[in-house]
């Protein structure tokens, strides 16, 4: 089983919720997972990604990013969260493949790991400097 470990932003809310995000994924790449827990577990991914994509981008907003890190920002974002739902929305024709799931959630992890300790930490940065935990 993979552990997702996520660098912290010193943002508690958004460490919070990339760490409720490494949970679900760990959920997913679990062992003789049923179907019907399968598909439970990927909508439970789509809607917290949107869920936390949405927290960032109003502090993004809210705090005054500069406008080309917002832009990637919620590029990295839209691309990721059309990325997700494609893959819940074809569970049927996926089926219960472990090893596609698993490879799936790898190329989630990458990306999620990176993204954090580019993006979201630099967004933490900024957001610090601004007075926010």
């Amino acid at each position: 089983m993979i552990s997702v470990i996520v660098p912290s932003t010193g943002i508690r809310l958004i460490d919070n919720e990339h760490k409720d995000l490494a949970e679900i994924v760990e959920k997913i790449l679990k062992e003789n997972m049923k179907y019907v827990e399968l598909v439970e577990y990927y909508q439970v991914l789509a809607d917290e990604v949107m869920i936390h994509f949405e927290h960032e981008q109003e502090l993004m907003i809210d705090y005054k990013y500069p406008r080309q890190c917002y832009l990637k920002h919620e590029k990295d974002h839209t691309h990721k969260t059309i990325e997700i739902l494609w893959l819940k929305n074809n569970l049927k024709n996926i089926g219960n493949n472990r090893e596609y799931h698993a490879e799936q959630m790898s190329r989630l992890v990458k990306w999620l790991v990176y993204h954090i300790s580019i993006e979201d930490v630099n967004l933490g940065k900024f957001l610090v400097s601004k007075g926010l935990q």
